[in-house]
């Protein structure tokens, strides 16, 4: 073979070997292409993306024009919403339990409050916020197979954060507020727009304590059980005017109230008593939040001082045991000038051998959040002490954990 022909040769398979490359490289550029344009969730072998955070569900502008819309309104529980003008609201406190046998609808266990709000006197598209008394799951919520997982989805409504729903319906999604589950549900929907028109009354709810900025004096305060409270501005603080009379925790656990005698309508007059593991909800932290509702603590004794002192009329001395602060005293009391109004509650004793509620209309006395020195009888609060006296005590080792006192929240 002569040396011409073997370099044709060489040059052709070099050729080949070449173009073979080129080939190979844009199959492969091809199936990059596809591999990167298939979600994982089409894929059957790819897992499913996860993250360590909770997805944020969006909040979008209003999808119709919401201004000649109506508002729902309640006082009681302390919210309200908008809806179109073409559509009805109803709340209810008593049920019909026929029509909430209804296949479409469920009445949640722990329900307080239910409003249906939609169109065409309900029997349209009908939606409803069911307002319970316990969680979710509580509710038994998933207890029906039209309802899913939890999806760690974010929903915020009325400015708190809740979650939404995976199921059949429509719009599930929940948020909880001092103890209680505000949940919304689809009941039925004719069409899309109305569907758009639910997820912007979502969009207006609101809790009435947001609407306006607090004013210490004029505003009131309300606790977990829908009390509320006038308060009243003394020097630099914000104080409860009344004391608290809560039977829940800021969780909505159960907690023990004791009213004087046992009576439950003195609770409605003085407040509560308690004792100060319960009034601190069990927290050791002077200035804790305790049993005072959302922004609100148990006073420290160093708090208890700038009151007192601000309304004396000589020395005050902050470390005393017993006695001090003239006229403080008296400006403290019911008709004081300070507006305080600390009434004569008493106080219910549970040392052996003094088992017992005391001087009720004869003295106040007050837990602050600061523990003192234990005694023999036990671990001690340091606390405050009114009678007929101008002066106010400074109770340093008689005021036993144990034994139960009134609480004044203070204002953050």
């Amino acid at each position: 073979m002569s040396k011409k022909i073997i370099l044709i040769i060489i040059g052709i398979a070099v050729l080949i070997i070449l173009g073979a490359s080129v080939y190979s490289w844009k199959i492969n550029e091809v199936n990059l292409d596809l591999d990167s344009s298939v979600s994982p969730s089409s894929s059957p072998s790819s897992a499913p993306a996860t993250t360590s955070e909770p997805l944020i569900a969006p909040t979008p502008a209003f999808n119709s024009d919401i201004s000649d819309w109506k508002t729902y309104r309640n006082e009681e529980y302390g919210f309200k919403f908008k809806y179109p003008q073409n559509w009805i609201s109803r709340g209810e406190t008593e049920f019909d339990l026929s029509r909430l046998e209804d296949n479409n609808f469920y009445k949640w266990t722990g329900t307080e409050l239910e409003v249906l709000f939609g169109k065409k006197d309900l029997q349209g598209s009908a939606f409803a916020l069911h307002v319970m008394n316990k969680t979710i799951e509580e509710a038994a919520i998933f207890d029906h197979s039209s309802f899913g997982d939890k999806t760690g989805k974010i929903a915020i409504i009325g400015g708190v954060k809740g979650e939404i729903l995976d199921g059949a319906f429509y719009g599930m999604q929940y948020v909880v507020k001092d103890g209680k589950t505000y949940f919304f549900e689809q009941i039925n929907a004719e069409n899309e727009q109305d569907m758009k028109d639910y997820d912007d009354v979502i969009k207006t709810f609101k809790f009435i304590e947001n609407d306006t900025v607090f004013s210490c004096g004029a505003s009131t305060v309300k606790d977990i059980d829908g009390n509320l409270y006038k308060t009243v501005k003394i020097g630099s603080q914000c104080w409860m005017k009344e004391n608290i009379k809560v039977t829940k925790n800021p969780e909505g656990k159960a907690i023990t109230r004791y009213c004087y005698n046992n009576d439950l309508s003195i609770c409605k007059i003085d407040g509560g008593l308690y004792d100060w593991n319960t009034a601190m909800d069990s927290s050791n932290i002077d200035g804790a939040q305790g049993i005072c509702p959302n922004s609100w603590h148990i006073p420290k004794d160093s708090e208890w001082y700038v009151l007192e002192s601000g309304l004396a009329t000589d020395s005050c001395d902050a470390n005393r045991s017993g006695w001090g602060c003239n006229s403080a005293g008296m400006n403290l009391k019911q008709n004081g000038s300070s507006g305080f109004e600390g009434i004569f509650a008493g106080y219910r004793a549970v040392y052996p051998g003094e088992d017992g509620f005391y001087d009720r209309e004869k003295g106040a006395y007050f837990w602050s959040s600061t523990k003192s020195m234990p005694t023999e009888r036990g671990d001690n609060a340091i606390g405050r002490y009114l009678n007929s006296q101008s002066m106010v005590a400074r109770s340093i080792y008689d005021l036993y954990l144990p034994d139960s006192f009134s609480i004044r929240c203070l204002k953050d």
